[in-house]
């Protein structure tokens, strides 16, 4: 069941102002979503993809609309998350492009676009939930045919249910990578490498330093691979 503005390419359809306003349509921002509609507080929720679950649930509604036979217990949770939100009753905006905030005066004037046409929501409190975004390091080859980011190998996978072909090297560091790799093997593809850039000395140092937590992930993520191959 769904509710609210969803699809909405109309400006002069949205509210002037809001309770709370959510940037950002994945995890976070549906879990804060609908847990302030089920409090009784007026939520507009703006994202500017199509429909909601970001790059972690990206399509996954309608990605197993007609077939259970892939779902995952990650793709389930996705699935659970994206439907409370649609019963929460909180308005959402899609395709709706956040391009500046200013905050002033115990509010927030959030200027967006949608179908090309801008606008200004004044909002009293404001949740920004938009996530990360892959950095790609330029090497020789980069542009070269057959060779992509692991964010866009992991659209295609979850947009278009779509693998590359014959054996695949992964390269870089952090935990995307190990994802994408679990990803891929889970969905049929030749892992022959995952090479991690990721300088130990460096991480050790910063995690003495405080900077960042003393972890390992790439033995958690090759433990996480290994389950899947």
């Amino acid at each position: 069941m769904r509710s609210g503005l969803a699809g909405v390419n109309d400006v002069d359809c949205l509210p002037n102002h809001c309770e709370l306003a959510i940037v950002g349509a994945g995890p976070a921002g549906l879990a804060a979503a609908s847990l302030g509609a089920d409090l009784g507080i007026d939520v507009l929720l703006l994202d500017e993809q199509e429909e909601p679950g970001g790059q972690i649930y990206r399509g996954v509604a309608n990605r197993f609309a007609s077939t259970t036979d892939a779902r995952s217990a990650e793709d389930m949770r996705g699935e659970a998350l994206i439907a409370s939100f649609w019963r929460s009753g909180a308005r959402y905006v899609a395709g709706a492009l956040v391009w500046s905030i200013e905050s002033a005066n115990a509010h927030h004037e959030i200027y967006l676009s949608v179908g090309g046409r801008s606008r200004q929501i004044v909002a009293r409190q404001l949740v920004l939930g938009t996530g990360a975004y892959e950095r790609a390091f330029p090497i020789p080859g980069w542009t070269l045919p057959g060779v992509m980011t692991a964010g866009a190998a992991q659209i295609l996978l979850k947009k278009a249910a779509l693998i590359p072909s014959g054996k695949i090297v992964l390269a870089g560091c952090g935990p995307l990578l190990y994802r994408v790799a679990q990803q891929l093997v889970h969905a049929g593809a030749e892992i022959s490498a995952l090479l991690d850039t990721l300088n130990w000395t460096r991480l050790g140092y910063a995690s003495v330093r405080g900077r960042v937590p003393a972890l390992a992930p790439s033995r958690r993520g090759g433990e996480a691979l290994a389950r899947r191959a």
